[in-house]
């Protein structure tokens, strides 16, 4: 979520599905899958707001964006226009965009500290109920590059990154965000989960579209 009516996302999670299949709305707010609203003491005296479920009206994806069917899936980033806006709260708000990485002294796309978060696969489920949130670190495309070696990882595409754990992010937190937290107390969204070999595997390098290339395209596709 980068604005009250704007979510980012990968674009396989768009094209990437079922004909049969249609991406209506967007839920924020949530935590737990299986709560509404997510509460913190047993006898629900401290809870989050409601989710709040918004439609999508209108999906915008890069004109080269290579498709899932490609070895080297390129652009694989979507901007989802929400039909109102988000209401903020202490469980909803906005992450930053990386407008401007050159000031970062201690960034690195190769060997920078990022955290992910999604409910995706972990070693004992098919998935989790709770979001998880960890901390990965990065790696570099030499070392990412043995691992898809048909995927043409690149510097303006790409950012590779493992976690420190065994829960990873995996088929169903693809489009999930790649988080960076800065000196100035901001987080930004550097990256967007593309793909990855395998699941809940400590040390596997997973895919993340680079935010920092898309953030011109992303402003110029940007509605009042």
């Amino acid at each position: 979520m980068i604005s009250d009516r704007y979510v980012l996302t990968a674009a396989r999670c768009i094209m990437g599905i079922k004909k049969t299949w249609t991406v209506v709305s967007v839920r924020v707010g949530d935590w737990n899958l299986q709560t509404n609203p997510d509460c913190t003491s047993s006898d629900d005296t401290e809870c989050a707001s409601p989710v709040q479920d918004i439609a999508i009206e209108k999906i915008t994806i890069p004109t080269n964006y290579t498709g899932t069917g490609s070895p080297a899936v390129k652009q694989d980033i979507a901007l989802l226009r929400l039909a109102r806006k988000i209401v903020f709260n202490q469980s909803v708000a906005p992450i930053c965009l990386p407008l401007d990485t050159t000031a970062w002294t201690t960034y690195s796309t190769e060997s920078g500290s990022f955290y992910e978060s999604g409910w995706g696969k972990t070693p004992d489920a098919v998935g989790d109920d709770n979001k998880w949130n960890y901390a990965s670190e990065g790696v570099s495309r030499a070392v990412c590059r043995t691992q898809y070696p048909h995927a043409d990882i690149d510097e303006d595409n790409n950012i590779c990154a493992r976690p420190q754990r065994e829960q990873d992010t995996c088929r169903g937190d693809t489009g999930g965000p790649l988080m960076y937290s800065h000196t100035d107390r901001a987080w930004y969204l550097v990256g967007v989960a593309s793909f990855r070999k395998q699941c809940a595997i400590t040390g596997e390098p997973a895919v993340y579209t680079n935010v920092a290339t898309f953030t011109d395209w992303i402003i110029d596709n940007l509605e009042p």
